[in-house]
């Protein structure tokens, strides 16, 4: 899904949601993507690569990357992420709550690609496999206490049928509603 939302963040953000793996990459033979804004030589990115790892891109190239590989034993299981960075301090990302990798990104600006959920407009053949939940993108860089905090009011996702934007407090966040207890 592509939104109309372009040029939002520059020298930090965060992109925050769930997932629910149907098959792992490795298995479709291509990369999962979650969401984030991106743009040769400055990504903004949340994906899940081929050796099944999520991996949070912030510009040309350098990334983080989640030490540990999803399995078979995660298909179909709600995931929570949090990719967070600041330019000049730090690249994080989150799952389920807990910090798993950080690093020191290089530079950062504005791009002009519009903010996509579950396929790039921009890297032709990545498309996520998979639910995806609640994705919000912040023009600022989240707290592991305010990660930690969405992570513990994780509640019952109404029945079906509508997918809802809204832009209150934070960039951006998308609603797909489907009638499931995340755990």
């Amino acid at each position: 899904m592509s939104t109309t939302l372009t040029g939002q963040i520059g020298s930090q953000g965060s992109i925050i949601g769930w997932f629910n793996l149907s098959a792992l990459p490795s298995t479709d033979g291509h990369i999962l993507y979650i969401a984030g804004e991106s743009q040769v030589g400055n990504d903004f990115d949340v994906q899940i690569e081929t050796d099944n790892m999520l991996k949070f891109y912030t510009e040309s190239g350098g990334h983080t990357t989640d030490p540990v590989a999803f399995t078979a034993g995660d298909l179909n299981t709600w995931h929570f992420f949090a990719a967070t960075f600041t330019a000049s301090n730090d690249r994080n990302i989150y799952l389920d709550g807990t910090l798993v990798a950080s690093s020191v990104p290089g530079a950062h600006s504005l791009n002009t690609s519009a903010f996509n959920m579950g396929a790039s407009d921009v890297f032709g053949g990545r498309f996520f496999d998979g639910q995806l939940d609640e994705i919000a993108i912040y023009n600022r860089d989240l707290s592991s206490t305010e990660i930690s905090g969405i992570y513990a009011s994780r509640s019952v996702v109404p029945e079906p049928s509508t997918i809802g934007l809204l832009a209150t407090g934070f960039v951006l966040a998308m609603v797909c509603r489907r009638g499931q207890k995340r755990a």
